[in-house]
């Protein structure tokens, strides 16, 4: 990686040495302006996609404020964790998120982006 100069491309290198070194579905860098968040460019395995612009950040309740407040968060299942809404259940199931990893940057007491490490089943 210490050759490439292009920031996107030492993050979809990273994602992917990563995800695989996990044997994660998905490593995302998500970037926040305001409310809302970018993926432009991520690891995959056996799941879609994820790259996109402009996408409201829709975490709640204690997951969301656990990262404000620069935590790392784990979940190991969606579906039973307590930290889960309901809301957030079925939109982490839509996007094929069954336990994750999130951690953010903060930057002047702002979230500025986040990294996060997803699997399509339960996971410890």
């Amino acid at each position: 990686m210490r050759s490439l100069s292009d920031p996107g491309d030492v993050q979809e290198i990273a994602a992917r040495f990563l995800g695989q070194h996990l044997g994660a579905n998905r490593v995302s860098y998500a970037e926040f302006q305001g409310g809302q968040y970018t993926i432009r460019r991520e690891y995959t395995s056996g799941v879609p996609s994820r790259v996109v612009e402009g996408r409201e950040f829709t975490a709640a309740g204690e997951l969301r404020a656990a990262l404000q407040r620069g935590e790392t968060v784990v979940v190991s299942d969606a579906q039973t964790d307590p930290r889960v809404t309901d809301d957030n259940r079925a939109t982490l199931q839509s996007r094929h998120v069954a336990a994750f990893v999130w951690t953010t940057l903060h930057k002047n007491g702002r979230m500025v982006a986040a990294l996060g490490v997803s699997q399509v089943t339960p996971r410890v």
